[in-house]
């Protein structure tokens, strides 16, 4: 066997570990699943491959994802479960009101699977539709969007929110440019701008109700309306979420559809074959939804349904690293390391008086008086039920061993 090297610093010399890890996932580079792990999802769901298109995953099939423009392999995709409340993503001509004179056009072209299909662009005014988001305060809103050439050549799509379909409900305006300058405006906040194959791009953003409307929550008349008058290039699917980010794209063909969440674990005599209770190191490098409460990339734990003892490489709500030591219910190494990347590589190393964490090149010691984990499985990319990665992990790498701490730091840069 030999001996792996993670991390990304070529100039760290001596300091990566002699020691070979007894358990390394490498999910970019192999884009499969090791046999030890436990993986479910009770859905399927959708995925960017390597050619930058979407594509599908089955029932109980993992997802591996890329950057939808280089192609790049991000690794494993973890989510939680999500409803798209919007139930006509990619079909705009039934279903649909114009206003004003509305026109609705299609052609046919290459959309975001990367087949031929109709696409369509709205001219003159608005072309608008309802949805169900009775009750809620926050909402993420992604929409595909691609510049229509020869018609008004603009450099954006235009979408109004109507936090329930009256006079005086609408949330504003929003002219989502190709280009990324798209500050947070309102109540539209948390702007995110990813581009695609064909030159198709991803928008999304948080909706905030307004608390003068509605008493402060959308209703089940809220609307969306495609503005043609201001632009009139291509939309395609449409997602509304109830949550503060998007997450992957679900198509919708007329009633709302819903994405079960990703489970992966290792347990039983898959995970004590490589676990050492009384020292060790637990190395992790993936990106997290950057609007996330508590995103867990992997955790330990000595009970099934219990957080009361855990080791955990999560981050904060701040999108700080911060990998923790529980014992007894009580955070007893809890600290938010910086230099947030946008691949972040987390580690913690356990001996007894002897811990340490490391983030991204930072290093923070700790003398707590150590008490073993006698730790029966591994959760990868959430906690027990909660707190989703909603993102990818590159690799998850384990020694039994607690590296000394150049190792640890070089391991993270």
């Amino acid at each position: 066997m030999s001996v792996f090297r993670v991390g990304s610093n070529k100039s760290s010399g001596n300091n990566f570990p002699s020691v070979r890890p007894t358990l390394d996932l490498d999910f970019a580079n192999s884009k499969t699943l090791d046999p030890r792990i436990t993986f479910t999802r009770a859905s399927g769901g959708s995925y960017v491959g390597a050619d930058g298109y979407i594509k599908f995953a089955g029932v109980n099939e993992a997802r591996f994802d890329h950057n939808p423009y280089t192609g790049e392999s991000l690794g494993l995709l973890i989510e939680e479960s999500r409803t798209n409340l919007f139930e006509l993503s990619e079909t705009f001509d039934s279903g649909w009101s114009g206003y004003g004179g509305a026109v609705l056009n299609a052609d046919t072209i290459l959309n975001p699977y990367g087949v031929l299909g109709t696409v369509y662009y709205i001219t003159v005014n608005e072309w608008t539709r309802t949805f169900n988001a009775n009750g809620l305060s926050t909402l993420a809103l992604s929409f595909f969007a691609k510049r229509r050439f020869g018609g008004l050549n603009r450099d954006y799509n235009t979408i109004e929110i109507f936090q329930q379909a009256v006079v005086g409900g609408t949330l504003g305006i929003y002219n989502f440019r190709f280009d990324g300058n798209n500050p947070n405006s309102g109540q539209f906040q948390n702007i995110r701008t990813e581009r695609y194959q064909n030159d198709w791009y991803r928008f999304s953003c948080t909706l905030v109700a307004r608390p003068d409307y509605n008493g402060g929550v959308f209703g089940s008349n809220a609307r969306v309306d495609l503005e043609g008058g201001y632009a009139d290039n291509y939309f395609w699917g449409i997602q509304v979420e109830s949550g503060a980010f998007a997450t992957s794209y679900i198509p919708t063909i007329g009633s709302t559809r819903t994405r079960a969440a990703d489970d992966a674990s290792i347990t039983g005599k898959n995970f004590s074959d490589w676990y050492r209770q009384d020292e060790g190191t637990l190395f992790c490098s993936g990106i997290p939804t950057l609007a996330n409460s508590f995103p867990h990339m992997a955790a330990f734990f000595d009970s099934e349904n219990s957080t009361n003892n855990t080791y955990r490489l999560i981050f904060s709500p701040n999108n700080l690293p911060q990998p923790r030591i529980r014992v007894n219910s009580v955070d007893v190494l809890v600290s938010e390391l910086p230099n947030i990347k946008r691949i972040n590589n987390l580690l913690l190393s356990y001996q007894s008086g002897n811990s340490a964490i490391s983030a991204n090149g930072s290093i923070l010691n700790s003398s707590i008086i150590f008490f073993p984990l006698n730790s029966n499985k591994l959760n990868i990319g959430r906690q027990i039920t909660q707190n989703s990665l909603n993102g990818t992990i590159a690799r998850l790498t384990y020694y039994p061993k607690r590296l000394p701490d150049a190792q640890l730091q070089a391991l993270t840069k």
